[in-house]
């Protein structure tokens, strides 16, 4: 069993050794302790509220280690949701246009693509601080953690928008250096590095992009074509993310991150595969998992069991294939405990496929 619960504050140094493993570009989970305390509080406060309509939460989920042995027996995963983004402060991205000029003597039609700063993405839920320990990524971790997320949004609808967005970390060199930071981001903020440019804005200072982010069109031709190659591309150790999140049914949106130019991706809730795939079950304790078919590669059947009690919310993969419609879901009491259930719960369930 795989098991997901709310961040607390006594995981702060795991956190802290965790984000030290990521290599830098992700912006909601540097390996700083103030930032990452004020992002574990943000949570704890978010999973206390209680309201029906989606606002400036943070939701982040640890994935803990049952073996003790990766991060010095710490959470060995993270993954996050931003219910709402930009509510409390802009959130910008570069969106892509597409310009067609034509000319008649002579004949000639020129295609152009622009760099438009925009904050399209206001009042949109955000899926983000995707991260496994390497350590940690057998068994389907990496598919659970960022499926897990759209547990969370189909058990509570009312606090999520109706449409999802994610970034993706643009590609870097082994040094860590951005060709389009170096290109167009660099002109504008004094000459900083990538690096220090990313540092300010994972504390969470939206307000120096808005003063000095060109507020005109960038045409991508006049970009060295280093710069040009990286819009859209993927860090490498983001683009497993990616291709989770397009069977998902995520598609590749017109926008890409302001500072590295990664992809963003965006999908309606009601087309994301997990999420259609959900149902209701009640439980009931059973001594021992139930059996199921075997196959030379593991288990036939896994699903996903989340508690939706929001004060007690726990996600689990489990090794079983889904009950029958109106069937309870038989859990042991190790995994009733592990889930922090009461009699009477109702639990969201869907099938797992890594």
């Amino acid at each position: 069993m795989k098991l997901l619960r709310p961040v607390v504050a006594a995981d702060l140094d795991a956190l802290v050794r965790l984000a030290g493993q990521t290599g830098g570009g992700m912006t909601s989970f540097p390996p700083d302790a103030a930032i990452l305390s004020e992002r574990i509080a943000r949570s704890e406060a978010s999973f206390a509220r209680d309201h029906p309509y989606p606002t400036d939460d943070y939701f982040l989920f640890v994935l803990e280690d049952p073996t003790g042995q990766v991060n010095d027996g710490g959470v060995v995963g993270t993954a996050g949701i931003f219910a709402a983004v930009g509510m409390a402060e802009p959130f910008y991205s570069y969106r892509l246009l597409h310009l067609t000029q034509v000319s008649r003597e002579p004949a000639k039609t020129v295609h152009t693509q622009l760099l438009q700063l925009t904050n399209d993405y206001a009042g949109i839920t955000e899926v983000g601080t995707l991260f496994l320990a390497e350590g940690a990524r057998a068994g389907g971790a990496g598919a659970f953690l960022s499926k897990s997320r759209f547990l969370m949004i189909a058990a509570h609808p009312e606090r999520f928008a109706d449409k999802v967005f994610a970034e993706i970390r643009g590609w870097v060199d082994e040094h860590g250096h951005s060709p389009f930071w170096d290109a167009v981001g660099r002109h504008f903020f004094g000459g900083i590095d990538f690096r220090e440019a990313d540092q300010i804005n994972s504390r969470g200072n939206q307000q120096f992009i808005a003063d000095l982010m060109p507020k005109f069109p960038i045409y991508t031709a006049l970009l060295p074509a280093e710069a040009q190659a990286v819009i859209g591309r993927p860090h490498d150790h983001a683009a497993p993310a990616k291709r989770l999140l397009e069977r998902e049914g995520f598609q590749v949106a017109k926008a890409v991150d302001i500072f590295d130019a990664g992809p963003c991706l965006e999908a309606p809730v009601t087309s994301i595969a997990t999420i259609r795939a959900v149902r209701t079950a009640s439980w009931t304790e059973h001594p021992a998992p139930p059996p199921h078919p075997l196959s030379d590669k593991g288990p036939e059947g896994r699903i996903m069991v989340a508690n939706t009690d929001l004060e007690r919310c726990r996600i689990a993969l489990l090794d079983r294939p889904m009950p029958d419609p109106g069937d309870k879901l038989a859990l042991t009491a190790a995994e009733a405990r592990a889930l922090a259930l009461e009699a009477g719960d109702v639990l969201t369930i869907a099938p797992f496929k890594a």
